[in-house]
C-alpha cells in the first residue's frame, strides 16, 4: 500500500498542545496510537499488529508495524499538529525489533527516515543471507514523500543493533556488544567509529569474568548515545564509561567511568537533559527498589536520584524537559512524571485495553 496525503492548511495551523503525549494501547489484536492531551484522549491511528519501532521529528511521529492484510511491514507517518495519518509506506525488509516491545529506533531528518532492518529473513529454516559488507543488518533510508528506499549495509560487528540520532547523525550501537558506527558525512554509507580495539581495556576484563562464570547471564552491557556529549557504555560489571567525545571520536583509555552497580539490575539507560546540560538517565531495580538516577554527561557524576513507584514500567521511561521523565504506572493506570523534586500524575490512562509504549511527548 502506498499513499501520501496532505493535511489541510486550516488544520496545519493548529499548535501542538504543551504536554501532548502520544502512546500505544491494545484491545485484543488491535493497537491504537492515541494522543493524550488536556482535553482527553484521541485515537490518531489504528493498526492490526503491535508497533515494532518508532521515532519522531518536531513535526511528525513515525511507527512501523506488520499489516497482515497487505502481507508487509508498513511505516506510518502521523502529523503531530493535526493528529492525522498522512502517509503509509511499505518497508521492504524485516525491521529490527526488541523482545520487550517497541523500540525508538527510527531517526527522522527532514523528509528522510532511517531505520534498522535484517539483511535476510529471520524464520526457522531460512538461509542466512549476508549483505555486501558481510553483516546481517542494514540501515534503511526512506524518503517520506515518495517511499523510495536506499540500503546502507552494516558490517559483521553487530548482533543486536540499536539506532540513535546524534545531532542529526544516525548512529548505530550494539546492545550487549562492542561496536559503534555512524552515517558518513556524505551520507552514502555507514562507517565504523569504534570496535573491539578501542574497548580492549574494558572487554578483556569482561571476557575474563565471563570465562570464569563470575557474572550471571543477565549482566549484559549496553550503550547510550547522548547528543552533544558523546557515546557511553555500561559494562557487564555495571560501570558506565565514556567511550567517545562530543565529536564522536573514540576516547583513549583509561575511560572516565562511574560505577552504577551490578549490570543485571540495570533496566533502562537513555539520554536526557539536566539543568547543567546533556545527561544520562539510568533506571535500576535492585532489592525490589526501582531507582531513577540523573548523571551529568560532562563529568560522569550523579546529579540526583529518586525512587520510582512500584508500578513504573521501565521500558516506557521517556525523558522530557530538564531533570524529568514520564512513564506508565501500570498499577495506578496513569502516566506519571518524576523530576528531582516530586512524582505526580501527568495524565490518566484511557479506560479499556492495555497500555503499550510512550511514543512521543511535547515538553510540558
Amino acid at each position: 500500500m502506498k499513499t501520501w496525503m496532505v493535511a489541510s492548511a486550516l488544520c496545519a495551523t493548529l499548535p501542538v498542545a504543551a504536554g501532548d503525549l502520544r502512546m500505544t494501547r491494545h484491545e485484543g489484536e488491535v493497537e491504537y496510537v492515541t494522543a493524550l492531551a488536556s482535553e482527553g484522549p484521541e485515537t490518531v491511528a489504528t493498526q492490526t499488529a503491535a508497533t515494532l519501532a518508532f521515532g519522531e521529528s518536531p513535526a511528525q511521529l513515525l511507527v512501523i508495524s506488520w499489516n497482515p492484510a497487505a502481507v508487509e511491514n508498513q511505516l506510518r507517518v502521523i502529523d503531530k499538529q493535526t493528529r492525522q495519518l498522512i502517509a503509509i509506506w511499505p518497508v521492504p525488509d524485516r525491521p529490527v525489533s526488541l523482545l520487550s516491545g517497541a523500540a525508538p529506533d527510527i531517526v527522522v531528518l527532514d523528509e528522510v527516515a532511517y531505520l534498522l532492518t535484517h539483511s535476510s529473513d529471520v524464520v526457522p529454516g531460512a538461509v542466512l543471507r549476508r549483505n555486501a559488507r558481510g553483516g546481517t543488518f542494514n540501515v534503511l533510508r526512506m524518503a517520506l514523500r515518495t517511499g523510495a528506499t536506499q540500503v546502507l549495509p552494516l558490517g559483521d560487528a553487530f548482533a543486536n543493533p540499536r539506532l540513535s540520532n546524534y545531532l542529526g547523525i544516525p548512529v548505530v550501537t550494539d546492545w550487549a556488544g562492542f561496536a559503534v558506527w555512524r552515517l558518513a558525512d556524505d551520507g552514502g554509507e555507514m562507517i565504523a567509529v569504534l570496535g573491539r580495539e578501542e574497548l580492549s581495556d574494558i572487554l578483556s576484563v569482561e571476557r575474563s569474568a565471563q570465562a570464569h562464570r563470575i557474572l550471571p547471564d543477565s549482566a549484559r552491557p549496553n550503550f547510550v548515545v547522548v547528543p552533544g556529549s558523546g557515546v557511553f557504555r555500561i559494562s557487564s560489571f555495571g560501570e558506565l564509561h565514556r567511550i567517545t567525545d562530543a565529536r564522536l571520536v573514540p576516547s583513549r583509555p583509561p575511560h572516565a567511568s562511574l560505577r552504577l552497580g551490578p549490570a543485571q539490575f540495570q533496566e533502562r539507560l537513555l539520554a536526557g537533559l539536566s539543568g547543567r546540560g546533556p545527561a544520562i538517565v539510568s533506571v535500576r531495580n535492585e532489592n525490589q527498589r526501582r531507582t531513577l538516577t540523573f548523571i551529568d554527561a560532562e563529568t560522569v557524576e550523579i546529579l540526583w536520584q529518586r525512587e520510582l513507584p512500584a508500578g513504573a514500567q521501565p521500558w516506557t521511561v521517556t525523558a522530557t524537559g530538564e531533570d524529568a521523565v514520564v512513564y506508565i504506572d501500570a498499577q495506578e493506570r496513569a502516566i506519571k512524571r518524576t523530576d528531582r523534586e516530586e512524582t505526580r500524575v501527568f495524565r490518566d490512562l484511557p479506560t479499556g485495553g492495555e497500555s503499550g509504549q510512550i511514543l512521543s511527548i511535547a515538553t510540558p
